[in-house]
């Protein structure tokens, strides 16, 4: 869930900062797109201009931590270590051009599945798996099959 919706209620304004720095991450993006850079200058222009973003949210996380008395199943605090848990896989687009900053194009192609899948369950099949796994697997190849 996003965090704007999930901990806002909570923390409106310790969101908004997190929003904010993670905002400018995709106005360098934008900026990469609208410039059309190639693969080596896009990775130059991360680590010139993204790559103090990305400390400075590492740093607002840290900050957050120390400073916050919450309990931990504060929905925040869930947030933030999920998000350092997964540092080293968040900041992969600092190394790698062609590795965009999120999964949203991911997400997009595989939504009509997991929709589909809850829709279509019991539809006109004894064995929904089967009608998952036929919706699947064009995306993913044959290993998804589990029958």
């Amino acid at each position: 869930m996003p965090i704007r919706g999930w901990c806002r209620g909570q923390h409106p304004v310790r969101c908004d900062e997190a929003l904010e720095l993670i905002g400018g991450l995709y106005a360098e993006e934008e900026t990469i797109a609208e410039k059309k850079l190639d693969s080596r200058k896009k990775l130059l222009w991360r680590r010139e201009h993204s790559r103090s973003t990305v400390e400075a949210f590492w740093r607002w996380c840290d900050d957050m931590v120390a400073d916050m008395t919450r309990p931990p199943k504060d929905p925040l605090l869930k947030a933030i270590g999920y998000a350092r848990n997964h540092r080293s896989g968040l900041e992969v687009c600092l190394q790698d051009p062609a590795v965009p900053i999120d999964t949203n194009h991911i997400e997009r192609c595989i939504r009509p599945i997991a929709l589909g899948r809850r829709n279509w369950m019991l539809c006109c099949n004894v064995n929904p798996s089967l009608t998952s796994a036929d919706e699947i697997s064009p995306f993913f190849g044959p290993f998804v099959r589990l029958t």
